[in-house]
Order: C-alpha cells, then structure tokens, then sequence
C-alpha cells in the first residue's frame, strides 16, 4: 500500500484568461488500498498586458510583422491603443494599410 500527494500550482495572468483562485483537493483510493491525493492551487497574479512589454511589443510588431489591428484584437482595445504604445516606446511605426506581398 502506498500513498502519494501530487500538488500543482496555476497561475494566471489576468488579462489571459478568467479562471477564478481557490484550492482543490481530490483524494482517490484504489482496490489496492493505494491512496492519492492531488491538491490544485489556482491564482491569478495582476499584471500589464503583454503590449504594455516594450520588448514584447517590439517583437510582435517589429519582427514578426503583426499589425496594430492583430494585436489589439488579441487584447480586445483598439488599434490605437497599441499605436499608443508603439510611439512611446519609439517603435517606428509601419505606413496604413494593406501590407504588400
């Protein structure tokens, strides 16, 4: 007969997803007689949005070639708001409009 406790811990950036905080604790027992415990720790830790990341947003815009348009949808604000971002951060900034092949 043996017995094991698993403990896993989640942790959620808020503006990632909507996942509440609280502890879970499930044990089970086999026909064994073998007892396992897992205890579910979720929590959420404040922070900014990934735009608001100079060098995230450099990465995402700049290298990678995603539009204000893409970036603020992910994060549900308007494109202005990355383009807000963009011009403090002194991020040069591409020409409106559709990109060229």
């Amino acid at each position: 007969m043996s017995e094991r406790t698993f403990n896993l811990t989640a942790i959620f950036s808020n503006h990632l997803t909507d996942v509440g905080v609280g502890k879970m604790k499930e044990v089970v027992k086999t026909e064994t007689g073998d007892k396992y415990t897992l205890e579910i720790n979720v929590s959420k830790i404040p922070n900014k949005p990934l735009y608001q990341d100079r060098a995230w947003l450099t990465r995402e815009y700049v290298d990678r070639g995603r539009t204000m348009q893409e970036i603020a949808d992910q994060f549900g604000v308007t494109p202005m708001s990355i383009h807000g971002w963009v011009k403090k951060f002194d991020i040069p900034s591409r020409p409106r409009g559709r990109r060229s092949a």
